[in-house]
């Protein structure tokens, strides 16, 4: 990926501010639901520094960012695609130009998951 120029390096794309939001939003979650939103947080980080999308097939996040969402603005405009959840036509939505449609942002997931 990288001699083919595919890779695109961002830097550091860490916002403590951000996280420590997103961590007050999510007070309500166990601890193994914060990890998991701490391990992908990296993924809303980089979202937020390009395109504001994730592509991940970590559902129980996507649910958690999304109940986040309902308070931290900068979420709401991410949208978060499973490439696992056929429904979904992830491969037909990346081809066609992967617009933000609103079912797919974070910020119109009423309790997580659709």
């Amino acid at each position: 990926m990288m001699a083919r120029k595919k890779v695109h390096l961002l830097g550091n794309v860490v916002n403590d501010e951000l996280r420590g939001r997103v961590e007050r939003a999510a007070a309500h979650a166990g601890n193994d639901e914060r990890e998991a939103m701490r391990k992908d947080f990296l993924l809303i980080e980089a979202a937020i520094a390009t395109d504001r999308i994730v592509i991940s097939l970590d559902d129980t996040a996507k649910g958690l960012f999304a109940v986040a969402a309902r308070s931290v603005g900068e979420l709401k405009n991410i949208a978060w695609v499973n490439l696992g959840q056929a429904e979904e036509q992830p491969i037909l939505w990346l081809e066609n130009g992967a617009k933000s449609e609103t079912p797919r942002l974070l910020g119109s997931q009423a309790g997580g998951n659709r």
